[in-house]
């Protein structure tokens, strides 16, 4: 069994997105989570008529991101952060959510979709594959 990781950034939150990913998760699995940062504000009626169970939790910190993804099931998960609240966390917690969602996706056959909203963030290399690009020449 194998799951998967996608990322995608856009400008501005946008509730369709969540819709699109229960409508996904809907009939194929019971559960689904969705999980939260600061910054980001919408009605939780809206996500009614899916037959689906949803475990929606707001996410304070990236370390507490942290500890939901290590001590969760294998039930996708719809990641939703504001990109200036990513760009507040340390390099070494960057990395490990990402490390940790990798091995969510291999080993447990984890499907994980996580969202940034806002500018580009400081760690979305990471997340993309793409190279970061310096904003100085102090920076290249």
């Amino acid at each position: 069994m194998h799951g998967n990781i996608r990322y995608s950034r856009m400008e501005r939150f946008d509730p369709a997105e969540i819709h699109e990913f229960m409508k996904w998760a809907s009939g194929r699995y019971a559960r689904a989570h969705l999980l939260i940062s600061d910054g980001i504000i919408f009605n939780v009626r809206s996500l009614s008529g899916f037959d689906l169970e949803i475990a929606i939790q707001r996410v304070l910190n990236p370390h507490q991101l942290q500890n939901i993804l290590i001590s969760g099931d294998s039930d996708p998960y719809f990641i939703a952060v504001m990109s200036d609240i990513a760009s507040s966390w340390s390099l070494e917690i960057a990395e490990s959510i990402y490390e940790v969602m990798r091995i969510k996706a291999y080993s447990l056959g984890c499907y994980i979709f996580f969202f940034a909203f806002g500018k580009p963030w400081i760690y979305e290399y990471m997340f993309t594959g793409y190279p970061r690009i310096p904003v100085s020449d102090f920076e290249g």
